[in-house]
């Protein structure tokens, strides 16, 4: 029986500065926490939401990017065949 199994994970109000925070660095752990609730995830749905760059610098959104980036490549890494994808919500 094929079982498809989505984690969905929602970070909100990052607040990226242009010297990064306190999420700088940390993908690997924060991957570690996400794949620790369920190691049997095949697919991954990140939802960024709030505030991702503290003052709307082109920087801090930068430092976010890089950010999201390492965090879809330590949970492709942990899975032979993982989706990862990732969206930005906005309130209107």
């Amino acid at each position: 029986m094929l079982r498809m199994l989505i984690t969905l994970v929602q970070l909100s109000d990052m607040h990226f500065e242009k010297q990064g925070n306190w999420l700088s660095g940390k993908a690997e752990n924060v991957a570690n926490a996400i794949w620790a609730l369920d190691p049997t995830t095949r697919h991954f749905f990140l939802l960024f939401c709030g505030d991702i760059a503290y003052s709307g610098a082109e920087l801090e959104y930068q430092a976010a990017k890089s950010f999201i980036e390492d965090l879809r490549k330590s949970l492709r890494d942990r899975n032979s065949n993982p989706t990862v994808d990732s969206a930005f919500a906005r309130v209107v």
